[in-house]
């Protein structure tokens, strides 16, 4: 049985989940779960102007803070708190680590959740607003954009 037979046979959810565990295999992490070493390679510039590591003892606070912070649960999966304040960039980090807030929340941003994949097969028609489509608003943005924008049609087969 070939790899095509295999996935057009699975549902969707397995599909996405053996893709999900293929990217943790390989690439080291797990979703939704923060570990206390995941800092430790983040790369900063030391005072001499050198980079370095962010290093075990810092990623170790930092898992701390965002226990206490009730970001993690004891075991380190991701709570809703902290997905939210991903999401508005309102992540709290201890005052130490602030000049390497970027990273850290980039970090905590591939593994807070699962993948954002969706299914195709979802999909809904949006119907066509006329009186936005034909107002001089759009007319006026049209003529700005115009050049630099492509379209292309789609047609969708249906069984």
């Amino acid at each position: 049985m070939n790899t095509l037979t295999v996935m057009a046979n699975e549902s969707y959810e397995d599909f996405v989940s053996q893709l999900q565990k293929e990217i943790e295999d390989e690439g080291g992490i797990k979703f939704g779960v923060v570990e206390k070493h995941l800092f430790a390679n983040i790369v900063i510039e030391t005072e001499a102007h050198k980079p370095a590591f962010l290093g075990a003892d810092t990623s170790e606070k930092i898992w701390g803070h965002l226990f206490d912070h009730q970001y993690i649960d004891k075991n380190g999966k991701v709570q809703d708190k902290l997905r939210t304040d991903i999401k508005t960039n309102k992540v709290n980090l201890p005052e130490e680590v602030q000049a390497y807030a970027n990273q850290i929340t980039a970090t905590l941003k591939k593994v807070a959740g699962n993948l954002a994949i969706k299914n195709a097969g979802d999909r809904k028609p949006v119907a066509l607003n006329k009186a936005v489509f034909l107002g001089e608003e759009f007319k006026q943005l049209w003529v700005r954009i115009k050049y630099k924008t492509t379209f292309r049609w789609i047609s969708i087969l249906r069984r």
